[in-house]
């Protein structure tokens, strides 16, 4: 088993794990809740070179030849730039130019946008490994802070980020869901 950067080829495998973890935020991006339409959204995003959800910004672990976990992460500063696509599609899409989508990282944090591991692989580690792959990835491109937002509600997994270390900074809304903004120094 490996972490790698994400290839283009990784798109469908990456869409339903990111179709599972961003339910809400996801619909709010697709501009749809049917899900076959949604993940096929979430699939082109991934392929596109910029914008969130992109490849580019995805690590993945990849399990023989199957792609068992993801990551999306990038700094704050640089979430309004990987926006913009998203935000001008959904603006032709509604016919709306007054549409913009909630801020999710703050300007100063490297950020993990996506943290999904396969529902068959779950309770081995992997989503572990995956944040310490980002984690090490931001120290060695000399950001200080991590963060991430998790739903309120989600206890395993804000016991998970708990447990490496991470703390709750303050509370967000997010396309309507209450998170908590969970912050890790990495110094």
């Amino acid at each position: 088993m490996c972490i790698r950067q994400a290839k283009k080829e990784d798109a469908a495998a990456a869409a339903l794990l990111l179709a599972e973890v961003l339910e809400h935020i996801g619909t709010t991006l697709a501009g749809t809740a049917e899900p076959v339409e949604k993940q096929q959204i979430l699939q082109s995003f991934f392929t596109a070179e910029r914008n969130r959800l992109s490849y580019r910004q995805t690590d993945v672990k990849v399990q023989g030849d199957k792609v068992v976990g993801m990551v999306v992460s990038y700094h704050g500063s640089e979430a309004e730039m990987l926006d913009q696509p998203i935000v001008e599609r959904l603006r032709r899409l509604k016919q709306d130019s007054a549409i913009t989508i909630d801020r999710e990282a703050d300007l100063d944090d490297y950020y993990i946008d996506a943290l999904c591991v396969d529902r068959n692989v779950r309770g081995q580690g992997i989503g572990s490994q995956l944040i310490r792959a980002v984690e090490e990835k931001a120290r060695q491109r000399g950001f200080e802070t991590i963060a991430l937002n998790v739903e309120h509600g989600n206890i395993r997994a804000y016991q998970l980020y708990q447990k490496l270390g991470y703390r709750t900074r303050k509370d967000k809304v997010i396309s309507g869901g209450k998170y908590h903004y969970m912050v890790k120094n990495l110094l």
